[in-house]
């Protein structure tokens, strides 16, 4: 799978994201628990994100635990070493781990046409904040993505619960949101950038 990006995240936290061009196949170093997961897939993309999900932690990052899913649907580590969040989008995968941070994850095609989607996630302060901007609406609609990965709330409504402060368009920096999660207010930095068509942003 040709490596897109790999930063460090955090100090001791990382990101990386890979083109999964081209059918996988089960991996043989997968565990009794992985394989039972991965059979139990009928949806052919979804088997595929599965076992993208798997070659990149085992092959590249030399992740020796198996993966698994809280409850509500959070990928975790079964041996907890790290915290971990994962985004698909199209031929794309991304991963970023943290040994004590939870940080969220999501990525899309910058070019996806977010107009006629807006009013479901973005208030109508966000709407006129953004100024109609695609890519401003991209990198919203990611954030708010990321931002409940973290918070792991069910039944999350964007354009009420999570507020995108104002910011600047640029090829890669940092903005801020506000999210009502749990019933308290949480201050969120989020971290983007822009490689090859793609928006890439982090929550924490």
């Amino acid at each position: 799978m040709p490596l897109i990006l790999h930063i460090p995240v955090l100090q001791s936290g990382t990101l990386t994201v890979f083109c999964t061009g081209g059918e996988l196949l089960p991996p043989t170093f997968a565990c009794q628990s992985e394989r039972s997961d991965y059979e139990r897939i009928s949806n052919y993309k979804r088997q595929q994100e599965r076992l993208a999900t798997l070659h990149l932690l085992h092959n590249i990052l030399k992740i020796p635990a198996a993966l698994g899913y809280a409850p509500n649907g959070a990928p975790l580590l079964s041996d907890g070493s790290f915290n971990i969040s994962i985004s698909h989008t199209e031929n794309l995968i991304g991963v970023v781990l943290h040994p004590t941070t939870k940080i969220g994850l999501d990525m899309e095609n910058s070019t996806r046409n977010f107009d006629a989607v807006a009013k479901r996630f973005l208030s109508q302060k966000e709407q006129e904040t953004l100024s109609g901007q695609n890519l401003a609406y991209c990198l919203a609609w990611c954030a708010k993505e990321a931002i409940y990965k973290v918070a792991s709330e069910g039944n999350f409504d964007f354009s009420k619960q999570i507020e995108i402060h104002p910011f600047e368009l640029q090829q890669s920096g940092e903005f801020t949101a506000t999210a009502i999660s749990n019933g308290r207010r949480q201050a969120f930095t989020l971290s983007y950038r822009l490689v090859d068509g793609y928006a890439i942003v982090l929550a924490y």
